[in-house]
């Protein structure tokens, strides 16, 4: 009996098995399972290549959309600890946290990148 051992492998499955059905809908988008598997490669690539490694904690501060879910699965794929934020949360409450919880790496949604900017900044010092 043969277990699947990773949403990522699952993804990668369906793919090969199922590759123009439907794998995500959110709001009126749907992705297919060949452009979710090659999104999630393509970005899990690209952290690789910015020195993230496996085991590091990753927080993530976005809406619930497709890009989360991509974030999600590359970061799951490389072996990384997610820890999602509530984009509710104010500059100094996420900062805490990202203190607090010895966040490696912080991907943003893009509203956000400018704002954590200069607070990153202040974290790294402190």
């Amino acid at each position: 009996m043969n277990l699947i051992t990773s949403i990522y492998e699952e993804i990668y499955i369906n793919k090969n098995l199922r590759t123009n059905k439907t794998a995500i809908v959110f709001e009126n988008k749907k992705i297919d399972y060949n452009t979710l598997k090659n999104n999630v490669d393509n970005l899990s690539s690209s952290l690789i290549s910015e020195g993230i490694k496996i085991n590091q904690k990753i927080g993530i501060v976005m809406p619930n959309s497709i890009e989360l879910v991509y974030c999600m699965l590359a970061a799951s794929k490389i072996g990384l600890t997610i820890i999602p934020f509530n984009t509710n949360y104010n500059k100094d409450v996420l900062l805490k946290c990202f203190r607090d919880l010895k966040v490696d790496t912080i991907i943003a949604w893009h509203r956000f990148i400018e704002y954590f900017d200069v607070g990153l900044k202040k974290y790294k010092n402190k």
